[in-house]
C-alpha cells in the first residue's frame, strides 16, 4: 500500500542525488510518510534499491546516500533494502507506509 506524507521530500533533489549515485528505487517509510514524524527525535527511513550496473561498491553507495541525504533533509536517515526486510513486524510496516520518492 503507497500512502502520501506532508513531509518536504524535496523529490527533484533527491532524484539528483539517486540518478548521481546508482540508485533504482528510493522510498520513504514509517513515520514522515504517514504524517507522524517528529523531527526532533525521529529518523528518516528509507527503502533502497540499487541499478545493478552501479559502479562502485554497493557499500560505498549505501554510505553515500545515507550522508547525503541525511544533508538534504537535515535529519539521520536509516536505510533498508527491500529485499533484506525479513522481519513480519518491519514489513507491514514498510508496506503500509512506503511512498515513492523516485525511480529511475
Amino acid at each position: 500500500m503507497v500512502t502520501r506524507t506532508t513531509f518536504d521530500v524535496q523529490a527533484d533533489k533527491a532524484a539528483v542525488i539517486c540518478r548521481e549515485i546508482g540508485v533504482k528505487r528510493l522510498e520513504l517509510f514509517g513515520g514522515a510518510a504517514n504524517g507522524e514524524f517528529n523531527p526532533e527525535t525521529d529518523e528518516l527511513e528509507f527503502i533502497v534499491d540499487f541499478l545493478p550496473e552501479a559502479h562502485r561498491s554497493w557499500g560505498a553507495e549505501y554510505s553515500d546516500l545515507t550522508e547525503r541525504l541525511a544533508g538534504l533533509y537535515g535529519h539521520a536517515v536509516d536505510l533498508y533494502v527491500d529485499e533484506n526486510i525479513r522481519y513480519p513486524e518491519l514489513r507491514r510496516w514498510v508496506d503500509k507506509t512506503r511512498t515513492l520518492i523516485y525511480e529511475g
